[in-house]
């Protein structure tokens, strides 16, 4: 049960915005943590664990991923990579082929990574033209457009993480947390809101 509760509170801090439903994915270094135990955390829940490379996975609400790949500018900026297929699943087989090329040394770390895990296009771009230098402000990403919104969402990411962190230190585990409609009882329990 031990390790249970630590494998949850590492998936609770990695990705609390994407459990408390306001990003659509997340990356989770699942160091340590067997495959199989992902898997079934993930089993009969909204969300999809997806192994992108080595300890590297994907964290995602599969539905809200797809309408936000079949954006036609994210499509545009994608092609300049290599994406020729915008289904999830195809997707991210080439995000994995391009995160196992960087780890292998044949290209480039793969940043457009950014668009999956929600960040704003406009941010993304402005890092790759600007290789990581010359940003607005920082925070979960570098940010070169709108500093308003992001330090906006800067602050809901941190209090859905000290929320669900709570709620794992309570006995939740991330197989309840993952499944829609758990914060309104849980908010009446007064340890947090957004």
């Amino acid at each position: 049960m031990k390790a249970r509760n630590e494998t949850d509170m590492c998936i609770a801090c990695q990705c609390a915005p994407v459990l408390a439903g306001l990003k659509t994915s997340n990356i989770f270094m699942a160091k340590g943590i067997a495959e199989k135990q992902l898997e079934e955390i993930f089993h009969d829940t909204p969300l999809a664990c997806r192994r992108i490379c080595q300890d590297m996975y994907l964290v995602y609400w599969p539905d809200r991923f797809q309408r936000e790949i079949m954006n036609r500018k994210i499509q545009q900026f994608l092609r300049n990579y290599g994406y020729r297929v915008f289904r999830g699943e195809a997707v991210l087989e080439r995000l994995s082929k391009r995160m196992e090329g960087y780890k292998n040394q044949r290209n480039e770390f793969p940043h457009e990574f950014g668009v999956f895990l929600g960040y704003p296009l406009e941010d993304v771009q402005g890092f790759i033209e600007n290789r990581g230098k010359n940003y607005l402000y920082c925070g979960y990403w570098k940010v070169y457009k709108d500093v308003k919104e992001a330090k906006r969402l800067f602050a809901r990411y941190r209090r859905a993480k000290a929320l669900i962190a709570a709620a794992v230190r309570q006995g939740w585990s991330v197989k309840a947390l993952a499944q829609d409609g758990w914060m309104e009882p849980y908010e009446r329990l007064n340890i947090g809101n957004f």
